[in-house]
């Protein structure tokens, strides 16, 4: 919970200020009356019963802080800082959840020992929360995770896993977290291919992004050529090595090509083949490795002098001399310069590198 001061103090006449603080979902009146001379030591605060109700206790610390306010202004802040503390406070002294009966505790501790103590990772203090833990075949580490509801085990449990898919398990009265698990391990063993082909894009090609890919990402950005990358999309993890998707990225002179490229083939795909072999054979491409991350195929931008910019990367040349530029930081560039133009979308100027005509759409 958090206080959100919104103060709109009207004077009503010149010694009286209403307005409303919002605390919380709660819009509260306040009205501070000051008598004749205008000093705050002699004011009286008042609020709508919300606001009293929170500050049960505490409305003489209001009265002292009100007194020692140089102005209306300095004691809204005050006030804010102790509304802040009372509702910490409350937080803090919430009541925890009833105890579950017996029974619940029993059953529960049934299924723990079927699956095994080992497992666990984490149990919480109201044993409602569990996650498990689990190994592919190939050495893969996988959490499960459990909430349990109340009404445990008569309603199912909500389950938590980072897959690409959805795990789906028969649930009764009669089912137990062991019924869960042994679903769970059979999701991972139909997502092997899928993880090894993801592995493979990793091992073989330069990967832009995600950094840390997690196992339920199932695309890569990679690089095909200097300020050219390819999104490539798993479309079914559970057949990883048919055709994905692929969204190409840079410039569109040297994108367009790439695209023909991959209509004119699409139908040459080999599901049996992976998917860096598969692209570097329509593409017609040598596809630059991990190794040469950093090398040859990374033309820093000519004006921030970096290659990533965030998730981008130079992706706009100047016809004239080649130089590559982020989008983003050719566009700041030409809007700083007085002798750049826009006509529509479209920003015309100088190239900050030869300085010779270049133009670029403001909007992607």
């Amino acid at each position: 919970l958090q206080v959100a001061m919104a103060a709109l103090l009207l004077p009503s006449d010149k010694l009286a200020y209403e307005g409303y603080i919002t605390c919380g979902v709660n819009d509260c009146h306040i009205k501070i009356t000051v008598p004749a001379g205008g000093k705050l030591c002699d004011a009286r605060f008042e609020c709508d019963w919300k606001l009293a109700r929170l500050l049960l206790g505490s409305m003489e610390d209001v009265e002292q802080r009100l007194s020692r306010s140089c102005d209306v202004s300095s004691f809204l802040n005050k006030l804010t800082e102790l509304l802040d503390g009372q509702l910490k406070h409350q937080m803090c002294s919430v009541s925890p959840p009833p105890p579950r009966p017996p029974s619940y505790y029993q059953h529960l501790c049934r299924d723990i020992e079927a699956v095994g103590w080992q497992r666990m990772v984490h149990i919480d203090p109201t044993f409602q929360d569990l996650q498990i833990k689990a190994t592919d075949r190939c050495g893969r580490q996988h959490i499960l995770c459990l909430h349990l509801s109340a009404e445990h085990p008569l309603v199912p449990p909500h389950l938590k896993t980072e897959l690409p898919s959805t795990v789906s398990f028969p649930w009764t009265p009669q089912s137990s977290i062991q019924d869960v698990v042994s679903a769970f391990e059979a999701e991972l063993e139909l997502l092997q291919a899928f993880w090894s082909a993801m592995e493979g894009l990793d091992r073989s090609l330069w990967v832009l992004e995600p950094e840390c890919p997690g196992a339920a990402c199932t695309y890569r950005r990679v690089v095909l050529k200097p300020n050219v990358s390819v999104v490539v999309t798993v479309v079914d993890p559970y057949k990883p090595l048919l055709p994905p998707s692929l969204k190409f990225l840079g410039p569109d002179d040297l994108v367009g090509c790439l695209k023909e490229k991959m209509q004119a083939a699409a139908s040459a795909w080999d599901s049996s083949d992976s998917i860096p072999s598969n692209l570097q054979r329509l593409l017609q491409l040598t596809l630059p490795t991990p190794a040469q991350h950093g090398h040859e195929f990374s033309d820093e931008c000519g004006i921030c002098y970096s290659y990533t910019f965030g998730s981008h990367i130079p992706d706009t040349a100047c016809q004239h001399c080649g130089k590559f530029f982020h989008h983003s930081c050719l566009i700041e560039w030409l809007g700083e310069l007085p002798t750049s133009r826009k006509s529509f979308n479209t920003l015309f100027g100088n190239c900050p590198y030869c300085t010779k005509s270049i133009s670029i759409k403001s909007s992607s």
